[in-house]
């Protein structure tokens, strides 16, 4: 397992508990009944005796998948760049599941940084200047809506992911483009209640991207991956809304 979070992790991580205060976790021994029931166990006591050790290594196996892919390092998808993004449902609870992952570490040996500090923002050219990628605008946004500023989360890299705030004109509603950097291997896995979230998979130019609908508060959440670039947008947006947005960040 990494003993570090990255940017990628320590963002994901923020912006998924602060809009969902409900996190909860499959109960495991409703689940093993589940997959005990729906498996067409024979009365045989050999076949009984199988199906459990057939269980009990896929346990196993599970396990070491889930160690293996946190831990992993660039060797072991060297030269790609994607986002995988796996959904599960377990009763009432879905499960996201991601992984990201590029053949470069430019970030390497970089400390992690943990300091809570006030977000201060800045021009788009201003930030532009300290980073050595492009920041990308989007050519659409919804009606009402302008452009705060941008704020960088890391001064001291020029590889550093930034956010985008956009605040509405009449009240105090905002939302958010985040832009990160792909530079090193990373994975994730939140669990939600079924009945408070909605997940679904929707195109973006061709790019697959995982939307997530936080029903108590009517937040969205778009996720994406290009080879270079990981994107998130979130905020209180329509879903025609958010999808638009999205579409138009090439």
């Amino acid at each position: 397992m990494k003993e570090y979070k990255d940017e990628f992790d320590m963002y994901f991580s923020e912006q998924i508990k602060k809009i969902s205060d409900d996190i909860v976790s499959p109960d495991k021994k409703r689940i093993w009944l589940k997959i005990k029931k729906e498996l067409s166990v024979s009365k045989k006591v050999k076949k009984q005796v199988w199906v459990k050790m057939v269980l009990a290594a896929a346990a196993v196996l599970l396990v070491f998948f889930t160690g293996f892919v946190a831990g992993m390092g660039n060797s072991a998808f060297a030269g790609h760049g994607f986002f995988k993004t796996i959904k599960s449902f377990f009763g009432n609870v879905v499960n996201i599941s991601g992984i990201t992952q590029t053949g470069k570490d430019i970030l390497q040996g970089q400390e992690e940084i943990n300091a809570v500090r006030e977000k201060t923002y800045r021009s788009p050219d201003e930030v532009q200047k300290m980073l050595d990628y492009e920041i990308v605008l989007p050519a659409y946004i919804p009606d009402g809506y302008r452009l705060f500023g941008v704020f960088i989360r890391d001064e001291s890299s020029r590889m550093s992911s930034i956010e985008l705030k956009y605040e509405a004109s009449n009240d105090d509603r905002y939302f958010t483009i985040e832009e990160t950097p792909v530079t090193r291997p990373t994975a994730f896995s939140y669990n939600f209640r079924k009945n408070d979230t909605d997940v679904k998979t929707v195109y973006l130019n061709g790019i697959e991207a995982t939307l997530i609908w936080f029903k108590n508060n009517d937040t969205r959440q778009l996720l994406w991956h290009t080879p270079a670039m990981f994107y998130s947008i979130s905020g209180p947006l329509a879903e025609e809304e958010i999808i638009n947005i999205g579409s138009s960040i090439r």
